[in-house]
């Protein structure tokens, strides 16, 4: 057998009953090229509402080009952007370990509550020292949408005696309308909810018989859906 760059070199005896095999050509030359080194990637940015109550996880996906008949394995850390570890997701790090003949691992990202959040905030999760495989998209940005401080002023309806308010509001929230008749009270009656599945957009929440109680106070009560 004989090797160059790249390439295996070996004599392949052939035999059998076959008629046409004669003597002089029963032996071949193969190469066997090595096989590609796989390039491990991480998956697209991400953009996920913060949680309000509890910690909710991000899922990011590393991926090989292509499978690998050995083990793979590439570091992966979380960086502080807008976003602060410890206040708005917790800090992560470690080694990911693709086992032979895998493409797709995930990173679980753990989020932190915050219902007081108003602004996006972002963060980073890097891969670096890879084993087995090229480094190739090394970084993602995971967005953490805040609520909005964007609040139209209410408006009422003197004729027909109602309420509404105009409100921005982002992906993965229920945004429901309260109301009482005092601020300090306990019992805040439901009047009207909205809610988006993605995105954002501005929404309005009524009450269509606010003349029923001239002297109400409203408020919005923000929950993940």
């Amino acid at each position: 057998a004989s090797a160059s760059a790249g390439t295996a070199r070996f004599a392949l005896a052939v035999s059998g009953p076959e008629p046409d095999l004669q003597p002089d050509n029963n032996a071949a030359g193969v190469d066997l090229r090595a096989d590609a080194v796989p390039e491990v990637r991480i998956g697209a940015d991400l953009t996920v509402p913060v949680p309000l109550s509890a910690a909710s996880a991000a899922s990011v996906q590393v991926s090989l080009s292509v499978a690998s008949f050995r083990p793979i394995t590439v570091d992966f850390t979380t960086a502080d952007g807008s976003a602060i570890s410890g206040r708005e997701y917790q800090v992560s790090a470690g080694t990911l370990s693709f086992p032979a003949g895998s493409t797709v691992q995930t990173v679980p990202i753990s989020l932190l509550p915050n219902p007081n959040a108003s602004t996006n905030t972002t963060f980073a999760v890097r891969l670096s020292n890879p084993v087995g495989a090229q480094l190739g998209r090394d970084a993602l940005v995971i967005t953490l949408l805040g609520e909005p401080a964007r609040v139209s002023l209410p408006r009422f309806d003197a004729a027909a005696g109602g309420f509404s308010l105009r409100i921005h509001a982002v992906g993965g929230r229920t945004y429901e309308l309260q109301k009482a008749t005092s601020p300090d009270a306990t019992d805040w009656s439901f009047v009207s909810d909205a809610s988006l599945t993605t995105g954002e957009a501005d929404v309005e929440l009524s009450d269509p018989f606010a003349g029923d109680a001239p002297f109400a106070f409203y408020r919005v009560v923000v929950t993940s859906r």
